[in-house]
Formats: structure tokens, C-alpha cells, sequence
């Protein structure tokens, strides 16, 4: 599916210290502010434990992507910047700092960079307003457990799912094998077990079997979850 794409964002990570450290936390109910020196410290700790950041962290992103920590920063500063430009530059930092801190990429800031703003660029419009609902849980335990481009590779994995529109299009079992649906599959998957892309896609392993076989397409209610799953490949259209 194209998606138009709106212009490139204006990534003020960089360029703004003040941005860097608006992070906030409700985890003990009232808001607590979390400035970047903090969360570096806890990725370089929890990447030294087995058992990784404590609950407290994984609440950071949630809160510090909503549309209250937007004008929250915009009373505080005179950049000219939209909300889409403030979501997008956030999750680059959420995404930058473990990615740097896990695979010592001093050497390659600049292509990480590029990367990370292509992937963030290329999110649906419907998707923008929704990134607090990104997986960054999911997120960082891939970073602890595979290499740099299979991290980058799965990132369309953990973006929130788009509110689907009714559509009188159907998924035959005819059209699932002919636009090679099931390959497609198999490829986002990798070397993931079938339960794991099962689970990406919120079914039963066996359903999920039954899919990458081509012996039944999936339910209207699971395309999207399917087209998520497989975003990142350059043969979907």
C-alpha cells in the first residue's frame, strides 16, 4: 500500500539540549522528570544485567510521547516545530540512545542516524499520533539479542497498529497465493519460530502454519497486523 508521505521531519534531537532531557515518568502517579544523563546511564546498567531496566523505565517513552508532553515542551520553547516533528525526534532518541549504548557505534553515528530518520520518516501519518503505543519493550530486548541490522530490520514490528478502515476488499485463499502473501511471511520472519511471528500477528501458531502454507488466508481482522508484520519488505505493495 503507498502511503503519501508528509515532508521530512524536523529532527531537533541534536540541535536542543532542552528537548533531550523532556522525559517524563507518571510510574508513582505523579509526573517525575527523567533528563537524558539518567536514561543513559540505566541502558549502560541494564545492558550489563541479565534482567535489563526496571518496570519504572519502560514508562518513560508512554508518557513523554503524548500529546500533553508536546505542549508541555512548546510553552517552554520558541522552536518552530509541529507535533510531528516533536514525536518523530523523540522516538529517535529512544531508538539512538540504546542503539549506541548496546553496539558502540561511535565510528557510525552518522549512518545510524540516516537510518533511523528514513525508518521514522516512512511511519503512516495514522501511525504519528499513536508512537506512545510503540513497542519499546520489544524493542530493546531485540537490541540484546540480535546484531545491528536485524534490530533495524524489525523496527516496523513495534510500531502501533493503524485503526483499520472498513474495506469490501476480501482476502481470498486465490489472491493470498497469487501476490505470494505467504512467502512474504517467510521472509519477514527469518529465523524466528513460527510462534514468535504467531504472536506478532495475534493468532495461534497454527493458524499462523496455516497461512505461510498458503491452506487459508487470514481474516479481515488480521490484515493489518499482517502488513505491519511485513512493512519492511521492498516487495510490498
Amino acid at each position: 500500500m503507498n502511503v503519501e508521505r508528509e515532508t521530512l521531519f524536523h529532527n531537533i534531537y541534536f540541535s536542543c539540549k532542552p528537548f533531550r532531557d523532556h522525559n517524563w515518568n507518571g510510574f508513582f502517579g505523579g509526573l517525575q522528570q527523567d533528563q537524558e544523563p539518567y536514561i543513559e546511564a540505566e541502558l549502560r546498567r541494564s545492558y550489563a544485567d541479565p534482567m535489563g531496566p526496571e518496570p519504572y523505565f519502560y514508562r518513560i517513552l508512554p508518557v513523554t510521547l503524548t500529546r500533553e508532553s508536546y505542549q508541555s515542551f512548546l510553552r517552554s520553547t520558541s522552536l518552530p516545530i509541529g507535533e510531528r516533528d516533536y514525536l518523530l525526534s523523540k522516538l529517535f532518541q529512544f531508538l539512538y540512545l540504546p542503539l549506541v549504548q548496546k553496539f558502540q557505534l561511535e565510528d557510525r553515528l552518522n549512518d545510524i542516524s540516516e537510518r533511523l530518520r528514513e525508518f521514522l520518516d516512512a511511519i503512516p501519518p495514522e501511525c504519528v499520533g499513536r508512537l506512545a503505543n510503540f513497542d519499546w519493550r520489544q524493542f530493546y530486548e531485540d537490541s540484546r539479542c540480535f546484531e545491528l541490522d536485524e534490530v533495524l530490520r524489525r523496527l516496523p514490528l513495534h510500531l502501533p497498529l493503524p485503526k483499520r478502515e472498513p474495506s469490501s476488499e476480501k482476502m481470498t485463499k486465490k489472491r493470498w497465493v497469487d501476490e505470494e502473501w505467504p512467502a512474504r511471511l517467510k521472509q519477514a520472519r527469518g529465523t524466528d519460530p513460527q510462534k514468535i511471528a504467531a504472536e506478532r500477528c495475534g493468532v495461534s501458531t497454527e493458524t499462523y502454519k496455516k497461512w505461510e502454507q498458503g491452506v487459508r488466508p487470514p481474516a479481515p481482522r488480521c490484515m493489518d497486523a499482517v502488513r505491519r508484520f511485513t512493512s519492511n519488505l521492498k516487495t510490498e505493495t
